[in-house]
């Protein structure tokens, strides 16, 4: 994403934060990281049922931040659905 302002990061988080929701994701936390990491500026963690869940919510994220122009860095939650 080019020069994004907080506004659009802010509701960029809360469009993810929806995403999950709508995949019935629990305990959606977005953790600002900008002053801890010079990788990333947020992580987001939240819970799914199973690993068929957490899969389908991962993937959910990546699709909604790429209609965006993001690409998310690390997804984790893939591969074993952890």
């Amino acid at each position: 994403m080019a020069e994004q302002t907080t506004e659009d990061t802010h509701k960029f988080l809360n469009r993810l934060a929806q995403g999950i929701y709508d995949k019935n994701g629990k305990n959606i936390l977005a953790l600002d990281v900008r002053g801890l990491s010079l990788m990333m500026d947020y992580v987001i963690i939240c819970e799914g049922n199973v690993d068929r869940h957490t899969r389908a919510i991962a993937k959910h994220l990546i699709d909604i931040a790429q209609e965006v122009g993001v690409t998310p860095y690390k997804v984790d939650g893939m591969a074993d659905g952890l």
